[in-house]
């Protein structure tokens, strides 16, 4: 008999393996001292890096690492700890591939080590050492998994130091992006949860902005996009995916052919199949941010794929950010003719963020709703019915609460009411109850008050759409009385009136032509006539034609 010190040939090693059914036979036919051997050959081959490599070789393996502590770590086990790192570079590159792994997986617990201290603290590790080691094992040993799962998780823990990180983009830029290039081959071809480690440091290698850009030009024309959208409807860990949308964000920003393909990979129905299964609010945010790319490029892609159905569920959901990256999507995809699609759940949600407290979001909704309801009577009528008339002059109102002390703010508060106007407008006209809304659009509270001094305040974008509406309200004798009676104080011996608002409007638009025909992307010459048609409309009432010829 062999000692069980002694390593045994290779071809003997052939000859002893047999199935473990065998084994347990020849235990129970043996006496006491065969079965306390066989029971210590069963725990010599019991270890924590069981390779699927079948060796019998285990006492030389061992003899290679009696120089590297069992408990590596930092306190008492520091020396060693460091000087075991050179021995365990060495041993990647062994022939041995149970060595080679053991040491990767030991290196992996140091880069872990190293990882979770602070940046003063100096590395067991010097990154550029082991990194080409581990690079080469990643071409050398690609189709050993049990070898790549801790040589991707080394360089995955390497890459959570800042420090590590650039020695990571230091070789690859030195290998002309062969290490990117070689951590895609394994997001394409490796499962497990080695495909874990290869994304994260894939992602934390091309989320680093350079100058020109290199990784992302690489890692777009290694077929990084394909490999990553297969998983965007596969993978289940919730954060991993969100991930793997971040990778994909940053592959499409910015680059016409990127969107293009992705198109071509169906990606904006997964994207949409995740926004409608997962729950994962940083998920569900990173999704809306990249669908976003989309719906500006290629609004009528994500309303085909369903958008509007998906997306005003995240409406419903606690997280501001989230809320305001829907509502940006929607917005992008609002200027495509919704016809007879059936969105009022949107519009029912949009209706109620109205009332929201962020400015952001107020300003959003008013602008999509302004869109649906463009030449929409479908939308038009649904909205009616609901109250949105009230409902947007309380916005109006409201709005001159919102904080306006900077030019930005002013900016917003302007396009909320631009906006709203413009929604109110739409609603003046083109379905079944217009004639209602005419009426109302000035009859309502505090309404003709409102009309009235946005005529004053001279703002060419809010003068036309207050303009277009009180053109339409003039067609209702019923607001005729409103038209005649209600003034504004502007000082306090001066009042005025719509009539003589509209005159002044008039005058001022007149005499800008012909050196000015644009005023803040407003025609003057749209100023003019809404002027002169609605002046004309009011003077079918005497007193209003009075006030006119005054």
């Amino acid at each position: 008999q062999v000692p069980l010190s002694t390593p045994l040939p290779h071809h003997y090693q052939q000859q002893q393996e047999q199935p473990a059914s065998t084994g347990n036979a020849d235990i129970s036919s043996t006496g006491p001292s065969n079965a306390t051997n066989a029971m210590f050959r069963v725990q010599m081959w019991s270890n924590n890096f069981d390779s699927g490599v079948h060796s019998m070789n285990h006492s030389s393996q061992q003899i290679k690492f009696e120089n590297i502590p069992s408990d590596l770590g930092r306190g008492s086990q520091d020396g060693e700890t460091r000087n075991a790192v050179p021995e365990l570079i060495h041993l990647l590159s062994d022939a041995d591939e149970v060595v080679v792994q053991r040491a990767a997986t030991t290196i992996q617990t140091i880069a872990k080590i190293d990882s979770e201290e602070p940046l003063y603290a100096e590395p067991y590790l010097r990154a550029v050492e082991v990194i080409t080691a581990l690079k080469d094992l990643l071409r050398t040993k690609s189709n050993k998994p049990a070898i790549i799962k801790p040589t991707l998780g080394a360089l995955f823990h390497i890459s959570e130091r800042r420090d590590g990180l650039e020695s990571i983009l230091k070789i690859n830029d030195q290998t002309k992006g062969s290490l990117l290039i070689d951590i895609i081959q394994h997001i394409k071809f490796t499962g497990g949860s080695a495909l874990r480690y290869a994304i994260l440091t894939f992602h934390t290698i091309i989320a680093v902005k350079s100058a020109d850009g290199h990784n992302i030009e690489v890692a777009r024309a290694n077929g990084a996009l394909q490999a990553l959208t297969q998983f965007l409807d596969r993978e289940s860990n919730e954060k991993l995916l969100s991930v793997i949308v971040e990778c994909v964000r940053l592959l499409c920003d910015k680059s016409q052919t990127q969107r293009a393909l992705f198109l071509q990979l169906n990606g904006p129905s997964k994207l949409l199949h995740i926004l409608r299964v997962l729950r994962y609010e940083g998920l569900l945010w990173r999704t809306t941010q990249l669908l976003k790319i989309f719906s500006n490029a290629d609004p009528q892609a994500i309303v085909k794929s369903g958008g509007y159905d998906v997306l005003h569920k995240q409406l419903e959901h606690a997280s501001q950010r989230l809320i305001i990256s829907t509502l940006e999507c929607i917005r992008n995809m609002s200027d495509v003719p919704t016809k007879d699609m059936d969105v009022s759940p949107l519009l029912n949600k949009l209706l109620q963020l109205l009332g929201a407290m962020d400015p952001i979001v107020i300003l959003y909704c008013t602008g999509i709703l302004s869109n649906l309801l463009a030449n929409n009577q479908m939308n038009k009528e649904f909205l009616f019915s609901r109250g949105a008339i009230p409902t947007l002059y309380r916005v109006l109102i409201s709005s001159y609460s919102i904080p306006a002390s900077t030019p930005n703010q002013q900016q917003r508060v302007e396009d909320i009411q631009e906006r709203a106007l413009a929604t109110l407008r739409h609603l003046c006209v083109g379905h079944t109850h217009q004639v209602e809304a005419q009426k109302a659009v000035l009859q309502q509270q505090y309404a003709a008050d409102f009309l009235l001094r946005k005529l004053t305040e001279m703002r060419p974008s809010i003068l036309k759409q207050t303009l277009q509406i009180l053109n339409k309200a003039a067609l209702q004798d019923a607001n005729l009385l409103l038209f005649r009676e209600i003034r504004l104080r502007q000082a306090a011996d001066c009042e005025t009136n719509f009539v003589e608002r509209i005159a002044l409007i008039l005058k001022v638009a007149c005499d800008q032509l012909p050196s000015t025909k644009m005023v803040e992307e407003v025609r003057v010459a749209d100023l003019i006539q809404l002027s002169l048609s609605t002046l004309q409309l009011l003077c079918r009432d005497s007193v209003l034609l009075n006030q006119v010829c005054l």
